[in-house]
């Protein structure tokens, strides 16, 4: 009985697969993008309040943190490749520069829609997706 345990054990540690990556340096991601982000779970999450837009609904002032909020996030994936997800919050003017360098550096534009109503002035809101070297996503966005 303990030859068939200690063979199990073998065979096991043999076929056994190693899962350790070698983590991303979000310092880089951090440097490139001019602020911190944080770990939520295995994703990276760097957020940017769009601090330069005075938006109104109405007489209410609509908050940065509230609803102003661009963001991507990253999840690493292998040793050299991340996704990215994110939502960027545009001006109408903005918009045509953002997609156009987005899809120069290859990552994908999944929506562009509206968050709020009546807002003054009008914002919307770029869904964005890719994969890639975490260091050459966080150049596309920036």
């Amino acid at each position: 009985m303990l030859g068939a345990v200690s063979t199990l054990c073998t065979v096991s540690l043999i076929f056994r697969q190693p899962n350790a990556q070698t983590p991303t340096n979000w310092k880089a991601i951090d440097s490139i993008l001019g602020r911190s982000g944080n770990m939520q779970g295995e994703t990276y999450r760097v957020g940017f309040p769009r601090n330069d837009l005075h938006v109104t609904v109405g007489a209410v002032k609509v908050r940065p943190t509230f609803a102003l909020g661009s963001w991507v996030a990253f999840k690493q994936t292998n040793d050299s490749t991340a996704m990215l997800m994110g939502d960027l919050v545009l001006l109408p003017i903005e918009v045509a520069a953002v997609v156009d360098a987005l899809q120069r550096a290859g990552v994908e534009q999944t929506a562009l829609h509206n968050h709020l109503l009546s807002e003054s002035p009008h914002v919307v809101y770029l869904h964005i997706g890719g994969r890639g070297r975490p260091v050459a996503l966080a150049r596309a966005v920036h």
